[in-house]
This record gives structure tokens, sequence and C-alpha cells, in this order.
């Protein structure tokens, strides 16, 4: 499986570096890998979130898109994993994936601070990462998906990007592997 690229700046600020070409193609061309335990066509969202980032290079406007494929994705591997129905929502899937440990802190390959504007969302903040993102992916996407985003820039969005496809990443092996096969056929 394709490593992830190490950034040579902070991703919340290599969108705006003319010299990061190279980077955001390296992390496009990661963030749209196709995962041997995938089911079905599940890569699709990875690989339409990797198309808009490439796009991202003219229209920073694009990344609240990005990382909604991203989060489509990582929602679709939870329902799958919990065999989970509509009744259940992002966050509740999440927290049930924190609390069976099926990503950590450990699973990310840098962690990055969050944006003093997402820190404001926690009344109380959760002591992991990880735990922290399972609050905050489902805020932001919500934000995003119902218009209200203002108060942060949407490059703040790229660290949650891939953060989000690497809990995806962990999330993976752990599904059976018999509901695999009956998702692709």
């Amino acid at each position: 499986m394709a490593s992830l690229p190490v950034f040579s700046v902070n991703p919340g600020t290599w969108l705006l570096l003319g010299g990061a070409d190279a980077e955001r193609e390296a992390r496009a061309e990661w963030l749209g890998r196709d995962h041997p335990r995938f089911p079905g066509a599940l890569v699709l969202y990875f690989r339409t979130a990797a198309k808009l980032l490439r796009l991202s290079r003219d229209d920073l406007t694009l990344l609240p898109w990005v990382f909604a494929q991203t989060v489509v994705g990582l929602e679709k591997v939870l329902r799958i994993h919990y065999q989970a129905g509509k009744g259940q929502r992002l966050g509740q899937l999440l927290q049930k994936a924190i609390k069976d440990e099926l990503f950590a802190d450990s699973d990310f390959e840098c962690i990055w601070p969050l944006p003093e504007e997402f820190l404001k969302r926690f009344e109380d903040a959760p002591k992991s990462y990880a735990a922290r993102l399972a609050v905050l992916i489902p805020s932001i996407r919500n934000d995003l998906l119902h218009g209200d985003c203002h108060g942060y820039c949407f490059d703040d969005l790229l660290p949650l990007i891939i953060h989000t496809r690497e809990i995806v990443d962990a999330i993976v092996p752990h599904l059976p592997k018999s509901m695999m096969e009956t998702m692709s056929a």
C-alpha cells in the first residue's frame, strides 16, 4: 500500500505556496488510492476527493467538497462495519469506533495543531486527538454542507481531509471478509 507522503511545510499553508504542486499531487495520489479491502465502489469517493484536491490549486473553495467526499467514504466504511442503518448518525458511529478502538492517535502519521476556531467546538475537549476528531469531523461536515462555514479558512480543512482518510485506512482492515465479498458481488 502507498505510504503517506511527508509534508515539507505545514499542511495549513502548503496550498498557498507556489512550490507545493508536487506535494499536492503526491497527496492527491495518496488520497485517491485504492485499498485491497475496499468493498464495492468505495474507492470512488476517494478518487473524486483526489481529483478535487488537484483542482484546488486554482480554487480553495473546492476543499470543503474534498472534505465532504472523504467523510462520505468514512461514513460508508463505518456503516458497513457496524451494519448500521440510516438511523445512526456519523457522530454516533465515530464515537462507537473510538470506544471499540478501531482507530487511535497512533493511526495518524502526524498530529497537527487544530485551528482555534475548531477548538471552540469542544465543550470538554476529549483527551485523545482521535476522540477530538470523532467530534470535530461530523460538526465541520454539517457546517459545510449546510452553508455555515464562516469563521475559518478552507485551507484549515486539509489536515482533516488527511486524517479522515487515515481513519478509513485504520478501520478497513477490521471489516469482515465475508461482508466485503457480499458488498462487491
